[in-house]
């Protein structure tokens, strides 16, 4: 069978569509391979069928180009990457595409599996896409399940139709890779969307993921971003992919998403020493009763030891708060921030807490009479709380950044930090932000 995998671009403004992560990439000021997408290819590849990937993202080609390029083609099958920001426009693809098998994945398809059911879309695939796609294209129709038990079983993701430069950190201009790890999460936080697509928790061997880092370091990549919702929950496996890096000698930089009960400083030296230089944590709000609110299982104390054993590790520290959880007040988040600036955390992200469909925090929302909207994304607004308007939450979101990232000490420390190489990135990204972040 011949397969065209497309992930489509409307506008001007890029979107990330990474798993739950489907923002702007203004968040990051950097665009990330679609490794779900590439996944796929490879899976199909594996099974001898033909293929073309192509990122609109990445080559800023609309949707015009792609429907040419898709009818050059010829395929059995369109995969069309989905997301929510532009769930519209990806339904009018389909409508576009009629005289194709299409076939939607992507997170959004099982959070608003009605609209997708009574799209144009042949088939909608839910889980795992890599074996969801496989099933279509085997005879299943209708809503497909996917799931992979054995994650080493895969192949890695293809980098064959993919312009490695067109995905680069932000201030440094470096190539960036990002590798699954692992999928799913043990937890539940009212408002993530992780426990609606994925429950529970699997994870790749150490051999698996330091093979896939080796064979793109031969590529020119050196940098790394370890995705899964929490990578230092598998003790083991962050311990073997650190000894394995150490132990071949790769001179590679990477950065992991974890939770702050995972983390101690025996573990934060030993990934220091096998080239982690970041890693993420959701703070949310440094309120307990917000953290209870929202299932967070968590203590302040314990989000505060982790961030300050991870700066005196030598490891920087991003930070992702919420505005507009249940119980949160303005006092509560700008004590939040104020505890950042303090304690002079590297990176912060706000995000407005959204009713993301499926979740508790959506049927909390509705309860309370909160949604303003439909929820589309993290950097829109749809919901309000008990003690804020959307139209305070918009401004004291827009207060956070100012106060966070406009302080002189800080802007100088990241100039002073600059290689000169860096410098022109630097400054790209600075105004992208501004851009798209900041409304003075």
């Amino acid at each position: 069978m011949r397969v065209f995998l497309a992930n489509p671009s409307y506008t001007k403004q890029k979107y990330l569509k990474f798993g739950r992560c489907m923002q702007k990439t203004s968040t990051w000021s950097s665009l990330w391979p679609p490794i779900y997408l590439m996944g796929v290819q490879s899976f199909l590849e594996k099974e001898g069928h033909e293929t073309l990937l192509l990122d609109c993202v990445a080559s800023e080609v609309m949707v015009e180009e792609l429907v040419e390029r898709i009818r050059g083609f010829k395929p059995d099958f369109v995969v069309v990457n989905t997301c929510l920001p532009t769930i519209k426009e990806d339904l009018e693809l389909a409508e576009r595409l009629k005289g194709y098998k299409t076939v939607a994945m992507g997170a959004s398809t099982k959070l608003v599996k009605e609209k997708f059911e009574k799209s144009c879309f042949h088939a909608v695939v839910s889980g795992d896409s890599e074996d969801g796609v496989l099933k279509v294209i085997k005879g299943a129709e209708g809503f497909v399940q996917g799931f992979i038990k054995d994650l080493d079983s895969m192949p890695f993701p293809s980098y064959r139709d993919i312009k490695i430069q067109d995905y680069t950190l932000p201030y440094t201009g470096d190539f960036l890779a990002p590798i699954n790890v692992g999928r799913g999460c043990r937890n539940a936080c009212v408002f993530c969307m992780v426990p609606v697509l994925n429950k529970g928790s699997r994870y790749r061997g150490a051999e698996s993921v330091v093979a896939e880092m080796e064979m793109l370091t031969k590529k020119g990549v050196n940098h790394f971003l370890f995705w899964t919702e929490n990578f230092t929950e598998n003790r083991g496996l962050v311990e073997k992919v650190c000894k394995l890096i150490i132990k071949k000698g790769l001179k590679v930089c990477w950065m992991a998403p974890t939770r702050a009960d995972t983390v101690d400083p025996k573990l934060l030296s030993l990934m220091k020493r096998a080239g982690c230089w970041m890693i993420s944590f959701g703070v949310e709000c440094l309120e307990q009763k917000v953290l209870d609110a929202c299932n967070k299982r968590l203590s302040v104390e314990t989000i505060k030891k982790a961030v300050l054993e991870t700066k005196k590790a030598g490891i920087k520290v991003v930070a992702h708060a919420i505005i507009g959880l249940p119980k949160q007040t303005r006092e509560n988040f700008l004590d939040t921030v104020n505890w950042l600036i303090k304690n002079d955390v590297d990176y912060a992200q706000f995000y407005f807490a959204t009713p993301f469909p499926g979740t508790i925090l959506k049927r909390i929302a509705k309860k309370n009479g909160w949604i303003v909207k439909e929820s589309k994304g993290l950097e829109e607004c749809s919901m309000r709380n008990d003690h804020m308007t959307c139209e305070e939450l918009v401004k004291l979101r827009n207060l956070a950044y100012r106060k966070f990232y406009f302080r002189p000490a800080r802007v100088w420390k990241e100039i002073v930090g600059l290689k000169p190489k860096n410098f022109i990135p630097f400054i790209k990204s600075s105004l992208n932000f501004l851009n798209n972040w900041v409304k003075i």
